[in-house]
């Protein structure tokens, strides 16, 4: 089992949930046979398995930060931000995310400059 295997099982055993229908964190009473998990891979839209961040904003959108861009996952499908997509940004490498207490998001990236 790779890293990105292993980030998005611990995720979802510790009950990041992406539907509000669903209570959060696994219930005391849950059995086993009742988890599942979701493993992604580059036919469901994820752009590496080399990860550098994982993380759930207050809206639900799971961002996963990596070197080859930053992707939002609604659930359903992954959206890249890359250089490609967004021509703004200096890199596509990506480290972390971070989200203030206004809602904001803050992406931090992997910028390198030499003199």
């Amino acid at each position: 089992m790779g890293f990105r295997a292993i980030i998005v099982s611990v995720f979802l055993l510790c009950g990041i949930s992406l539907s509000a229908q669903h209570p959060v964190g696994i219930q005391s009473k849950s059995r086993l046979s009742d988890l599942s998990m979701d493993q992604w891979t580059s036919r469901e839209g994820l752009v590496s398995n080399n990860l550098t961040s994982v993380f759930q904003s207050s809206d639900k959108f799971i961002w996963i930060t990596n070197f080859n861009g930053l992707l939002r996952f609604d659930g359903v499908r992954f959206r890249l931000y890359d250089k490609a997509t967004l021509p703004i940004l200096s890199t596509s490498s990506f480290y972390e995310t971070f989200e203030d207490s206004k809602g904001n998001m803050w992406f931090a990236i992997a910028e390198h400059r030499y003199n």
